[in-house]
Parts: structure tokens; sequence; C-alpha cells
């Protein structure tokens, strides 16, 4: 035993290694302009990737943005060392000529912050996408025009894109507003404001039509938006028709889990395994423990009152319901689930449960009085659950920390390990987030003389009514996934999102950067994962027949998933798949670290102990503090 904790000691001495590089060659700084150098220096955290005082030619390489001040700077044709950079900021300075901006290949982004420019018309020749321009009055609304293009669409059906005025950036100061000839788009809520002159659009009906785009009024660009005919594919569906609801879930599933015909279904990525049997309601919740770490816990509740945290029955008590994380018994017993070191354990919260108003902190009692609980560790590990009755009587509504109690009292109420209150108004009969004089949403309450006052202050203000929408929508649903893996496959982009439609038909379609898949007869869209160790992304869905479907995004393949019979074994941190968490998942996790030839990771996930999608040094340590935990308790 003491050998082994030796090891997992020495580990984190190699740990510290791991940001070390031996340099056989002296630096050489990069030759470019005086001024501009120094300016580089300055960015310590930016430019100098090592930290060495020094820039190189190869740090510029790597640059993926930059900030200059142009103050004294006379040169800036070393740009074009810039091969990696895509967005760039210039400030001030004496310089009209920004030719080299040509000769950097990813360059996308582009801002001007009082520079003398006096011409933008090389902004078209580039191509940019956005470009920014501050402190610049010089250069005229017309300027700005000529800078700018419309271009032509092809919109698939089923399908939206972002149809825009490009630069992006050049026309804060003006009034936007689009027109289409015909209905065969759907023109989308304003993506961006008249700042960026975008806006989304959802091809439903073939056919080409035209958009004007005008600026205070006046039409001064159009383009033809053309949508084409979708492709799909239309598998047959199943004689016998069920009709399975999903749920989110942190153990069974790593995103969703299936309930279909009584039978708990989880999913991770290309696997479905049935979890179990006789399931009437399921919840989830997650909570940290004594040691300060989160446990995720899975709620299933059997048809014989029987609850099950992660596949463990609790014994002795039978229970009625499941809510937000919750369990309650048929007598009004409210139980909240929390962790023992990794094991989840219940704790009676309270008696004469009616309904809950929020997990851990408040529920209302069958007199309708709400009552305050908090549950957390003493300096020995045991849970104590603290209860104080408010004087809240059936709170009709309720916005963070207020209250709107039945007789139109409005109450205030502060701290999670206490409980306080104060009376913010009276005769309130209203409680709600609305658009302000202000310029933006906030909680307002709203008195029987129809007056609106912020929460916060007291302040009258005034309500501005929900203005009109602009989506007309012919398709029955529409969401999007976001998968962190694809950023630097399809772009690199922070924001890109895959978005996906259910038509009115009843056609799923996704579109992953341009890729697209159609599908028909859906239902409904269950999630999206991507799995590191088969470098593979799903995305999940219910058919028409209620038959549980995966997509993956590499494969291009849609299948139906036939379950498990059984649920795979969980092993955490286990990140070489042997199937037991030890010394050699820790040892494997270090020598990948320190870039060993022969290390490879089985299971990412496994690696990625804080879920943060990077694997470093920080989810080592968590894992021998886990791995010492195990020892110890053997």
């Amino acid at each position: 035993m003491r050998k082994t904790i030796s090891l997992l000691c020495s580990l984190s001495v190699m740990a510290s290694m791991t940001g070390l590089t031996a340099f056989a060659d002296t630096p050489v700084p990069v030759d470019i302009d005086e001024q501009a150098y120094a300016e580089l220096v300055k960015d310590k955290g930016g430019c100098d990737w090592n930290s060495d005082g020094i820039i190189e030619e190869s740090e510029l390489e790597r640059l993926p943005g930059l900030q200059l001040d142009l103050e004294g700077v006379k040169d800036i044709s070393w740009l074009s060392m810039l091969t990696g950079c895509r967005y760039i900021t210039f400030k001030g300075g004496t310089l009209t000529d920004f030719s080299v901006l040509k000769e950097m290949p990813k360059l996308r982004e582009v801002s001007f912050d009082s520079v003398p420019l006096t011409d933008i018309s090389f902004v078209k020749d580039i191509g940019l996408f956005g470009c920014y321009l501050k402190n610049m009055d010089q250069i005229t609304t017309e300027q700005r025009i000529e800078a700018s293009w419309c271009p032509d669409m092809n919109i698939e059906r089923g399908y939206s894109d972002i149809f825009g005025v490009y630069p992006i950036g050049l026309f804060g100061d003006n009034k936007i507003s689009f027109k289409l000839d015909d209905d065969l788009v759907d023109l989308l809520d304003r993506t961006y404001d008249n700042y960026h002159v975008q806006c989304g659009m959802y091809g439903k009906k073939e056919g080409t039509t035209k958009c004007h785009v005008y600026l205070d009024d006046e039409e001064k660009f159009s383009c033809d938006i053309t949508v084409s005919p979708m492709k799909r594919i239309t598998p047959e569906l199943n004689d016998v028709k069920t009709e399975p609801s999903v749920y989110s879930s942190l153990y069974y599933g790593n995103h969703n889990v299936v309930i279909d015909n009584g039978v708990l279904y989880g999913i991770r990525g290309d696997q479905y395994y049935k979890a179990a049997d006789n399931v009437k309601l399921f919840s989830t919740t997650y909570k940290k423990n004594a040691d300060g770490d989160y446990v995720y816990i899975d709620l299933v509740l059997q048809n014989d009152g029987t609850l099950l945290l992660n596949d463990k029955a609790v014994e002795g008590i039978k229970f009625e319901m499941l809510v937000d994380g919750c369990a309650v018994t048929a007598d009004g017993t409210l139980y909240s689930i929390y962790p023992d070191g990794e094991e989840p354990v219940i704790v009676k919260a309270g008696e004469n449960y009616k309904s809950l108003v929020e997990a851990d902190r408040f529920y209302i009692s069958e007199s309708g009085e709400m009552i305050w609980y908090n549950i957390d560790y003493d300096t020995n590990g045991k849970l104590n659950v603290t209860s104080q009755k408010t004087g809240i009587v059936n709170p009709s509504k309720h916005i963070f920390n207020y209250f709107l109690d039945e007789k139109g009292v409005l109450w205030k109420v502060s701290g999670y390990s206490y409980f306080a209150k104060s009376k913010i108004a009276s005769d309130v009969i209203d409680l709600g987030h609305y658009i302000t004089s202000e310029g933006y949403s906030d909680t307002v309450y709203v008195t029987s003389d129809k007056k609106a006052y912020l929460a916060y202050n007291k302040k009258e203000t005034v309500i501005f009514p929900p203005g009109e929408s602009l989506i007309s929508p012919s398709y029955l649903d529409n969401g999007c996934f976001y998968i962190h893996e694809y950023d630097s496959i399809y772009g690199n982009d922070s924001d890109l999102l895959i978005n996906w439609y259910i038509t009115d038909d009843s056609t799923l379609t996704i579109d992953l950067a341009g890729r697209h898949f159609a599908i028909s007869d859906v239902d409904r869209v269950i999630g999206a994962e991507y799995v590191k160790y088969q470098e593979k992304g799903y995305a999940w869905f219910i058919r028409k027949d209620g038959s549980v479907w995966r997509y993956c995004f590499e494969t291009k393949e849609a299948l139906k998933m036939s379950p498990m019979e059984s649920m795979p074994e969980i092993v955490r941190y286990d990140v070489n798949l042997d199937g037991e968490f030890n010394v050699a998942d820790v040892v494997t996790l270090q020598k990948w670290l320190l870039g060993a030839r022969d290390a490879k990771l089985a299971d990412c996930d496994a690696a990625d102990v804080y879920e943060d999608y990077e694997i470093n040094v920080f989810d080592l340590c968590y894992m021998r503090k886990a791995l010492i935990k195990k020892l110890e308790r053997n």
C-alpha cells in the first residue's frame, strides 16, 4: 500500500515537468518594424508564446489574432507572416496602406480605431467577413456601401442559412430592413442587430425569389434567394407504434435516457441499452459531496415504489413521486438526494409536502405555507437539515429571490445557508420579466393601479410590450446542438452550431457547417454527443413509430438503435478500458500528458474528469486524489 501511494505522489513531481521544453538553439527576434516589435513584446500573454521576452517568427505564425497600436509604426509588411491570424485590430497611427492584409490567408475580421483611412475600397477585394470602424467618421455611408456586397443564396428546403450584407460591422448607424418578393422563405428573427446587417432565412418552398435590403428606408442591396429541393431518406416505419418519453440523464446516459412502455433505456454515443424495468418516473440531480466533488445521480422510481439511485435500490421506504431530483412518499415526506462520498443517499428534508418551489430551498406544505430548508455537511462530513417556516403563503409567482403571495404582497428572500425576508410592496398583481424604459429585460412588479416598478430598487418604470416576432414558422420544431470538438474541424468558429428542423411534413433536417442530412417521419429530437475515444459525433431522434435512431456525423449513416439487454458496466476514470480504475490508469494519463509515444487514452471521456473538454494536469491531480481515497478505503 505504501509503495502504491508513494508512486502516486511521485507522479505529481512528474506532472510539474510537463511544461518544460528544451531549447537547443538561441531564440532569434523576428526582424520587423522596431515600434511594432515593442508593441508585440508588451502583449505578454498574446505574442510571446513561451514567455521568454523574445518574439520569434514562429510565434507570429501561430497567432490567431492581434491588437496593434500603430502610433510610431512605419511598416506593417511583416503582417504577411501571420499566416494563421483570423482577426486583427489597428488603432491610431499615420498609416493608410493596408494592402498587406491581402497576404493573410485566414484573415476574416479587421477593426480600425481612429486610423486615418480615407478609402476602404480594398476591404471588398479581401473578401472579409467583418470590418468594424470606430472613431472613423471620415468614412461616409456611400463609401461603406461601395465596400460591401450582398451575395446570392441557395438554401435547401427544410434548412436555414444566414443572409446578410458583408463585411458585417459597417452600418451601425443605419436603420436596416428586409423585404422578400414572395413567401418561398421564412425571414427568421434578426440574428444580429443593425450593426451586423444579417438575418436568418428558412427555406420552405422550392423556387427563386429576391430579397431587398433597405438602409434608412432606401434600397441599397438586393440578391436572389433560391430554395432547392430537399434530399432525404425515407426508411420504413414499424407496424407497432410506441410513445417513448425522453429525459435528461447524468448516470444512465451521458445526456439523455428514454422510457418506453415502462422500460428505461440509456444512451451513450452508439450504445442504447436496457437499464431498468417497471419504471414509473425518472429524475436527475448532481450535488457536491463533503470533499467538494460533484457526484451525478439519476433517480428511477419503479411501479412498486422502489427508488433506484444510480442503479441501487433504497431499502425500507416506498415512494410515490419524483420532482426535480427529489423523492416524495405517499404520506408527504420529502427527501433530497445527496452523495455520501461517491454513493448517493436519501436525506429527509421535510413533511406534509404539497409541491416543490425550488429544490433544496423551498417547498409548499399542505397548509399552503412555504417552507425554507437547507442541507449541508458538518465538519465530520455528516449531512444536516435546517428548516424554517417563512410566513409566505401560497406564492403564485416567483422569480429568483422574489415571491408574490396570495394576498398580493411581494417578498424578497435572501440566503441559502440561512433564511431572511423583506417586504418589497403590497397590492401587487403581477411579477415577471419585462423589457423596460431602461432598455433591457428586468424583474418587474405591477401594482393594482397598473404602475410598474423595478423589483431590485422599487423605481417606477415603463413596460414595453413584446415586439411582434419576425418569425412565421412553417416548421414543427427546431433547435441546435453545439459540439466543441467540431470547432477545429469545421473552421474553428467558437459559434459553430448544428442547426436542426422538423419540417411541416415531419422531416428532420440536420446541418453541420453546410453538411446536410434529412430523414422522414420524425417525431422529436433527443440530443447529440461526441464520443472522444471513437472520434465520432452522434445525434439521436425518435421517429413516428416510437423507434429511437442515431445519426453519425462522420459516417453520415442513420441507424435504428437496437437496445442491448443490460447496462454496460461504468467504471469512472478507466482511461485504458481494462474494466477497473487503478494505478495503471493514472500512469497512462501521466505518460500521455508527458507526450510519450506509446501512451494512448482508450477512453478520453474517462480522462476528462472535469468535463471541460480539456485533458490536463488538473484532471490528473483529481484522478490521483480519487485513487488514493479508493486505496485507503480498501
